[in-house]
């Protein structure tokens, strides 16, 4: 970088001066490079930023126009004004102090035809000093950037479209696994349960992976996990179908014989299901007994309340789809307390260790998971099973060679005790509403429910306390119950919550203009819009 400039023609010639008289070579030579170099060099002077030297590359950047030398920068250049290009040209001459950047946007008249530009430079302005040590000027040296920046925002540009057709691509591989799978579990009266679904991680967001939990007529639930080989959208496909036949054979009445069976035929005609395995167990909630077999499949765990465990015994049977025998059905016990655990083979399987070294270290961990203590600010769910699960497939999921493939976490817990009926009654204005409302919110949220039917029970069992405390009792009523309503919920076999609303009014026949503003979102959301009068009290008239 040159930090002074000399100018031929001012009564110097190096023809009778020696070498050492000129250090940086002949006057000419050095002005020859001078122009030669490609970056753009101003040379300015004073406060005022008179230009001394321009090369050919400075002069070309602003069009060539005619009498740059000698004028201020600002006379000079006047289109740079605005840019904070003077205020840093200020700056630098003031304070004494270099300043560099790199990819400045610079709008400039290049061509002289009074239209201005963008081009981007990098950049470096430097003192220049006199004999004293006085600030004389400055060195402005830059090169220009555009088109490495108009490149690097291409492959930037390029970069950003293959990340979002990629994204597309993964949403809708996760939506099609979602739509797969079920989206919630059953809330049973007999019955707690959990899941966990992890997608192997160095694939887009599908697995081969799938579970189920159906609740029969008579109360009974059908639990499965199963496995296609493989992971990614081709065993997502293959496993929905898979999933499709069970839930057929279940839902028309099959027992888990005849519906392995029907899996291990479908299987043996689908290239991609064949080689999947499965567990199915039927566990009655009332008395504990479970039916289960499973093809090619890890076997149940069972986690005691005390911490204890053990993995139900199964019979050998091969994959589905294999041509091998069918598996014998197996019975067992669950005791109230207990946790019966179905998972994919991802969860205990590493390639450099046995599968009875996983098998061991998951009974392990669910029990440490099952006793831990739990900090007063904790993140792990305060429900038995969710936290079973939850801290199984996370502490798992710890070691270095883990989670190679898809991995699933099904648990099923008895409880000691069914959960607690809804039974309340309340005055028939503001302060029950209030009441009822918390009272309801309360009885969900022991039973676990989900927060979108949260939402619709409580705002069903609003509207219809509120046309209770609205139009039962449009006179009065006598006696020491006069003017109340009263709430009763359960929870039936399949998961189905019931809320009862039930006044002590009268009963009314509808006016010419019923409204029902209000009536219709409950009426969505209810199997009956009231009851009738002479059952369970009267319902309000509106």
């Amino acid at each position: 970088m040159l930090h002074a400039v000399v100018a031929p023609g001012r009564g110097v010639t190096g023809s009778n001066l020696s070498s050492a008289d000129w250090p940086a070579g002949e006057p000419a030579d050095v002005s020859a490079s001078f122009e030669d170099v490609p970056a753009i060099i101003w040379a300015f002077e004073g406060p005022e930023h008179r230009i001394l030297a321009a090369n050919r590359a400075a002069r070309s950047s602003v069009g060539n126009r005619p009498n740059v030398i000698g004028r201020p920068v600002r006379e000079a250049v006047p289109e740079l004004a605005g840019q904070q290009i003077f205020e840093l040209v200020d700056w630098v001459y003031a304070h004494d102090t270099t300043v560099s950047g790199m990819e400045m946007r610079v709008l400039v008249d290049r061509d002289g035809d009074g239209h201005v530009e963008g081009a981007f430079f990098n950049y470096s302005f430097v003192p220049t000093h006199r004999g004293d040590g006085t600030t004389r000027g400055l060195l402005i040296h830059v090169t220009e950037t555009s088109e490495q920046v108009a490149r690097r925002r291409h492959a930037e540009e390029r970069a950003t479209e293959s990340e979002q057709r990629y994204q597309a691509a993964q949403d809708v591989v996760l939506t099609l696994q979602r739509s797969l799978l079920p989206d919630s579990l059953p809330l049973l009266p007999g019955l707690r349960l959990a899941a966990h679904y992890r997608v192997a991680g160095d694939e887009l967001a599908a697995g081969g992976d799938w579970f189920d939990a159906i609740p029969f007529p008579d109360g009974r639930v059908a639990l499965m996990v199963g496995d296609v080989v493989g992971h990614g959208a081709a065993a997502s496909a293959a496993m929905g179908q898979l999933r499709a036949v069970a839930l057929q054979a279940l839902l028309s009445g099959a027992g888990p014989g005849d519906t392995l069976a029907r899996l291990d035929a479908f299987a043996a005609r689908v290239p991609g299901a064949r080689a999947a395995t499965a567990m199915l167990a039927v566990l009655d909630p009332a008395t504990g007994g479970v039916l289960y077999a499973g093809h090619g499949h890890t076997p149940p765990l069972l986690l005691g309340a005390d911490g204890a465990t053990r993995f139900l015994p199964v019979t050998p049977a091969g994959p589905l789809g294999t041509g091998t025998r069918s598996p014998a059905l197996r019975e067992d016990v669950i005791a109230p307390g207990e946790l019966l655990l179905l998972y994919s083979d991802g969860l205990v399987e590493r390639p450099s260790r046995s599968l009875q070294h996983g098998l061991d270290e998951l009974a392990t961990v669910a029990s440490a998971a099952l006793l831990g203590p739990l900090p007063a600010e904790s993140t792990v769910p305060d429900a038995t099973v969710e936290r079973v699960c939850d801290l199984v497939v996370e502490r798992l999921g710890w070691a270095a060679e883990a989670y190679r493939d898809d991995v699933t976490l099904l648990a099923a817990q008895r409880p000691f005790a069914a959960p607690p009926e809804f039974d309340l009654e309340v005055q028939a204005d503001a302060a029950g509403f209030r009441d009822a409302g918390r009272e309801l919110l309360g009885w969900m949220h022991d039973l676990e429910v989900g927060a979108d039917d949260r939402v619709a029970l409580a705002h069903a069992v609003g509207e219809a306390v509120t046309n209770v405390v609205e139009h039962a009792y449009p006179g009065g009523e006598a006696g020491p119950l006069a003017g109340t309503v009263r709430l009763h919920g359960s929870l039936d076999e399949q998961g189905t919550a019931h809320v009862v609303i039930a006044d002590r009014g009268r009963w009314r026949p509808p006016p010419p203009d019923p409204g029902g503003r209000g009536r219709a979102p409950p009426a969505h959301r209810r199997s009956h819009r009231c009851h009738p009068p002479g059952q369970c009290g009267r319902a309000p008239a509106a």
